[in-house]
């Protein structure tokens, strides 16, 4: 299996019937990727945001929600990208990189004719509060689009969310639909004027959990083909 082939849910490569993979780029199914789910969720347990100034930080184990839950369901479906080599690749294809703490999870965007629309895109939003920003220019609330594993409503996985936690941010600003795209607004509309973004792919969102870093959205391993940085320092994975 070649380092360099990736499949996972995202918004980067949108559902199609089959996916094959293409040269490059490393194929998983369903199955590997929920195997490798839960070798990674038996490990985590808690959330540990850091201060700014240090990288590891700690918070009781109890004050968060079950975060092999909220894991679970971002590991629930597959897409096709293709995968940055390092952070410093990562980060030379990005608008953003930034550290911030998530927040809040709720409905997206549906793309779609009606929001009863079997074929529908439905779409969560990850809402993040800037700490610090490293490229672009960056705004103190971050909204991210990420595809919909399933149909659950955004509240069951802000519900599980590690709220607080701290996150290295790889972001690219979501294009402005086609005219002839069937687009359904957010509801509740996000603010007027904020930018909408994507993570630049899965390995674009990196968190500090149970004391290491992890992609919640990447379940395979090594996240990044050339090798990965320092698993216990947040802030060593900047490019």
């Amino acid at each position: 299996m070649s380092q360099n082939e990736r499949t996972v849910e995202s918004c980067w490569s949108r559902p199609a019937p089959v996916l094959r993979p293409a040269p490059g780029r490393r194929p998983r199914s369903r199955a590997t990727v929920l195997l490798l789910g839960c070798v990674l969720l038996a490990s985590v347990s808690a959330c540990a945001p850091a201060d700014r100034s240090e990288v590891s930080g700690s918070v009781a184990t109890e004050s968060r929600p079950d975060v092999r839950g909220f894991l679970a369901q971002l590991a629930n479906s597959l897409a096709d990208y293709e995968p940055g080599t390092t952070p410093a690749d990562l980060a030379a294809r990005s608008d953003v990189v930034a550290v911030a703490r998530l927040t809040e999870i709720r409905e997206g965007r549906v793309l779609g004719s009606s929001p009863s629309d079997p074929g529908r895109i439905e779409n969560l939003v990850f809402v993040f509060e800037l700490e610090q920003a490293y490229r672009g220019h960056v705004p103190r609330t971050l909204y991210v689009e990420v595809s919909k594993p399933g149909r659950d409503p955004a509240s069951s996985y802000d519900a599980a969310a590690p709220h607080e936690a701290r996150a290295l941010l790889f972001l690219v600003r979501v294009p402005e639909p086609a005219a002839d795209d069937p687009v359904i607004p957010a509801a509740p509309p996000l603010p007027a004027r904020a930018p909408l973004w994507w993570f630049t792919t899965p390995q674009g969102f990196l968190m500090e959990l149970d004391g290491q870093v992890t992609a919640p959205l990447e379940s395979a391993r090594p996240i990044f083909p050339a090798a990965d940085p320092d698993p216990d320092h947040l802030l060593g994975w900047l490019p």
